[in-house]
């Protein structure tokens, strides 16, 4: 019987002197999801055309009856989080990048993004979690694996590593920053 060879780092990292710069690929296992999530907006796409197609285009141009035109926008907003979601999920990269100054992260598909910066020097306790925190459920089989504390804030990373990823990638972090774990509120 072969011996199984260790799994390998699926996250890319760089080092550009003090910077690290962190890649993760999109998640894995995410093909039932993508599946559903694709299934959902077909739906939802054709059951609120046929409503508007009830209701009428000219009400909804014509600002005519206002509980129109805000079902109108929720339901454009959430067919436009599904299709990002679906995206991000078949197309999509977590970058974390970490400065003498700042701490960084950018989740995205292509150039849809947006990158949310903390000040390194604030960033608490991180760490590489077994569990979600609370609040992730609406990441379906996508669990954030890194995180840590920004002022009374888990600031959440890591979207579908493993747990085994998370902890190799934290201490990667914590080798060129070594007080980012040991370090607490009450430091």
């Amino acid at each position: 019987m072969a011996v199984l060879a260790p799994a390998p780092l699926r996250a890319q990292i760089e080092h550009h002197g003090t910077t690290i710069c962190i890649r993760i690929p999109r998640p894995r296992y995410s093909w039932v999801v993508v599946l559903l999530s694709s299934c959902w907006l077909g739906f939802w796409v054709m059951a609120g055309s046929q409503a508007l197609g009830l209701t009428g285009e000219k009400e909804l141009l014509e600002g005519g009856k206002p509980l129109v035109v805000f079902w109108a926008v929720l339901w454009v907003y959430g067919a436009l989080m599904v299709a990002y979601r679906i995206g991000w999920l078949l197309l999509g990269t977590e970058t974390i990048e970490v400065t003498p100054a700042t701490f960084r992260s950018r989740r995205s598909f292509g150039p849809v993004g947006w990158w949310r910066e903390y000040a390194l020097a604030d960033v608490l306790r991180l760490r590489a979690s077994e569990k979600g925190p609370p609040g992730t459920n609406l990441e379906i089989g996508v669990t954030p694996r890194i995180l840590f504390d920004y002022g009374a804030k888990s600031v959440k990373l890591g979207h579908g590593v493993d747990l085994a990823e998370a902890h190799q990638l934290v201490e990667e972090i914590c080798r060129s920053y070594p007080r980012l774990s040991t370090r607490s509120a009450r430091d």
